[in-house]
């Protein structure tokens, strides 16, 4: 995956400086000095960018069957 850092901002983003339109993705413990958030500008209608957004999704996997019907 593209890591694009040339679309982050210079300066990290917090709760207090964090726009609508920037990405929501936390970066570090938020109980440790240094927490922020991406920052990158986000994807319409999802609160990541596109590097993130790819991350916040699995894809799903078989799962095995644990239902037998009783009496075939």
């Amino acid at each position: 995956m593209k890591n694009d850092t040339a679309t982050r901002p210079a300066v990290p983003k917090t709760l207090a400086n964090l726009q609508p339109n920037e990405c929501r993705w936390p970066i570090g413990d938020p109980q440790r000095p240094g927490f922020h958030f991406c920052g990158a500008h986000k994807q319409d209608g999802n609160p990541y960018c596109a590097e993130h957004a790819a991350l916040a999704v699995t894809p799903s996997r078989p799962r095995p069957v644990t239902y037998r019907p009783v009496g075939g």
